[in-house]
């Protein structure tokens, strides 16, 4: 949790009160480097090195990423909630962090894995029936030899 928001990395996505923003995986990996160290200040070479590690880009390049995620957080560069800028130092997060852990999916109601074990079981069972009586029927040669 990043403030109000919940970022999950794995889709690109933050949530807040039933609203979901998608991020650029570039804008989401600069608010997870924010989130790592809450409060700390980033230089902007320290968030180029992380972000865009082995590409050479611009302090424009940097400041679209800081303008999109203030964007999609709801956040006034003038009066921040989120994200400080200081000028000639970086930049900083300053809305509380929490983790958050993952949740499972949901196991399916064990009603209905009775229903398909049953449902299995009977159908294994119409099989094995079906099979003895072919098997142990008698063929119609034998039964006109029985009754010479």
């Amino acid at each position: 949790m990043v403030g109000a928001w919940r970022a999950a990395l794995a889709t690109g996505e933050i949530m807040r009160d039933g609203t979901t923003e998608r991020l650029e995986p570039k804008v989401m990996s600069l608010l997870f480097l924010l989130a790592s160290k809450p409060g700390e200040v980033f230089t902007k070479d320290q968030i180029m090195e992380a972000v865009w590690p082995d590409v050479v880009v611009g302090d424009d390049t940097l400041a679209k990423a800081v303008s999109r995620l203030r964007k999609a957080l709801d956040d006034d560069p003038k009066v921040p909630q989120y994200i400080e800028t200081l000028p000639k130092r970086g930049y900083r997060l300053i809305a509380p962090v929490r983790a958050v852990e993952a949740r499972a999916p949901a196991a399916p109601a064990p009603q209905h894995r009775r229903w398909r074990v049953t449902a299995i079981g009977a159908t294994a069972a119409a099989l094995i029936v079906a099979v003895l009586t072919i098997a142990f029927l008698p063929t119609r040669e034998a039964a006109r030899s029985d009754a010479a």
